[in-house]
């Protein structure tokens, strides 16, 4: 299968074959030292930072979650959807209004309060704690 977008990037001259959205300007390096900050594969797929960890309830109790890095957000966020799972209770206390901005400055406002959740890894090696804002969907 050919990659269907063999047009370069094109902003500052960039000639990567990569959307304009996922543009890095590389820094420059002195000696041996590099960064990457991308990879490219044949037909420009991009791979997402997401492993499953376990989320404990209030009592406790382990449940399975898939966990996405968004290294660009500045908030973390959890579905309302697995807070029900974890049987947290009334989640419309203090909520307020909040806004996000996802790509291309799409805005999206919703209601939405913050948790306080422990993650535990599964091999049960690491466990910690992450204040998180709910939302209805992500």
């Amino acid at each position: 299968m050919e990659c269907k977008r063999p047009r370069p990037c094109g902003i500052h001259g960039c000639p990567g074959t990569h959307h304009a959205l996922l543009h890095h300007q590389q820094e420059t390096t002195q000696g041996n030292e590099a960064h990457v900050n991308s990879s490219r594969s044949k037909c420009g797929q991009v791979a997402l930072g997401v492993i499953t960890v376990n989320v404990l309830d209030r009592n406790g109790t382990k449940v399975s979650a898939n966990l996405f890095f968004d290294e660009g957000s500045d908030k973390t966020f959890v579905r309302e959807g697995l807070l029900n799972k974890l049987q947290f209770d009334d989640l419309r206390t203090g909520q307020r209004s909040l806004m996000t901005r996802g790509f291309s400055g799409v805005k999206r406002w919703f209601n939405s309060s913050q948790v306080n959740l422990t993650i535990e890894w599964m091999d049960s090696k690491a466990r910690f704690d992450v204040l998180a804002n709910t939302a209805p969907s992500l």
